[in-house]
């Protein structure tokens, strides 16, 4: 089945239908279905107990109409209202109604208390699936969420760094609540230190400090042209920086100027238009993506990842 068929056919109007909709909800619940089922398993492999292409166990539904519906009348009266027939055998339905399945997906993580990550953030909307749905105690991992995305969407297999959106906005807002200055050399001791003890940073140790502590990758190395071989040798896929960066498509981006002479080389993130940087007379800060200084000197730009 296809994503967009599976999202506007039996998502949405599950959705729409409860009450509890929206395009978070929308992107987390499809991204849960293509992280369980690849949209095409209704039954477990293996002879596990799991059903329909959100491979719930019957043991959960269960106990979510038991210890949640049962004291949410509205929502269960809602819930029942996409059975193809009220006394239908529920796990039937769970496992052949891909409405009915979608909602009592949606109850599970509302059940959880679940706060949803915004639409675009995949690797958030993996720690989300991991943290309600998969737990602890599953085998699944966040790569192997966002590789099945990335699959099913008909994202490239390039290498990607897993970028959490809310955490690097949230790092960075408290850099420059603090007012953390640019200071040529200056990185962050240690790696993982409190915003607010940062008193001064470069680009190149903005773009790691981000990297490290919004995401699970801990390689990424520092020093601009460090991180540029690092990106060539990885295979990341190098873009057109005119082309991409002005694209307002949730894709975390990262662009290079050239060392000249006297000159150090800079390093910045790009995100919906936007720069993610430390630089002369601001420190972190964002700006427009084609300021002159970047669009006149960039040599080379990267796609990092979905973010």
């Amino acid at each position: 089945m296809l994503p967009s068929d599976f999202l506007s056919n039996a998502i949405r109007p599950a959705l729409n239908k409860i009450g509890n909709g929206g395009a978070d909800a929308e992107e987390l619940l499809l991204g849960t279905a293509i992280q369980e089922s690849q949209l095409r398993h209704r039954h477990q492999i293996g002879g596990g107990p799991a059903v329909g292409l959100f491979q719930m166990e019957p043991a959960t539904h269960n106990d979510i109409w038991s210890n949640y519906l049962a004291y949410h009348k509205a929502l269960a009266a809602q819930v029942t209202g996409l059975m193809t027939s009220p006394t239908a055998n529920k796990i039937t339905e769970l496992a052949n109604n891909d409405k009915y399945a979608a909602a009592m997906a949606r109850v599970h993580y509302l059940r959880r208390h679940a706060q949803i990550p915004h639409a675009g953030d995949i690797a958030a909307m993996a720690a989300c699936w991991k943290r309600y749905w998969n737990t602890h105690l599953g085998k699944g991992t966040e790569r192997q969420y966002v590789e099945n995305w990335n699959a099913m969407m008909g994202i490239s297999h390039a290498p990607q760094l897993l970028v959490s959106r809310e955490k690097c906005f949230s790092l960075l807002n408290q850099l420059i609540a603090a007012k953390t200055k640019y200071g040529l050399g200056s990185k962050a001791h240690p790696i993982n230190a409190e915003p607010s003890k940062i008193k001064a940073i470069d680009c190149s140790g903005l773009v790691r400090y981000l990297v490290y502590n919004a995401s699970k990758d801990h390689s990424f190395p520092d020093g601009s042209w460090t991180q540029m071989d690092y990106l060539t040798k990885k295979k990341f896929r190098k873009v057109d920086y005119k082309h991409k960066a002005s694209l307002n498509d949730s894709w975390l981006r990262i662009a290079f100027i050239k060392k000249s002479g006297s000159h150090p080389g800079h390093v910045w993130l790009i995100h919906n238009g936007k720069t993610i940087e430390s630089h002369g007379g601001k420190g972190p800060d964002r700006r427009p993506w084609n300021a002159s200084v970047l669009v006149k000197g960039v040599c080379c730009c990267f796609d990092l990842g979905p973010m």
